[in-house]
């Protein structure tokens, strides 16, 4: 499996969540927070904040999706 940072629309906003994949790409689910910038170094941070950056060029996720679901 694997994940990224991406931009969810929920009912009230748009949240960085950490959403995860299935093999053939299509979203399995998501982290039911958003995602908060932490790390243990200054570098770590950089890294994570870069992500957030990416998920901003990305197209956005609704949180209605009846596929996928937190978790």
């Amino acid at each position: 499996m694997t994940w990224n940072y991406r931009v969810m629309r929920t009912a009230d906003e748009f949240v960085i969540r950490e959403v995860y994949y299935r093999k053939d790409g299509t979203v399995e689910g998501w982290l039911a927070g958003p995602a908060v910038p932490s790390a243990e170094t200054l570098e770590g941070l950089k890294w994570v904040i870069d992500r957030y950056q990416e998920a901003l060029e990305k197209p956005v996720v609704e949180d209605t999706d009846d596929s996928a679901g937190e978790k």
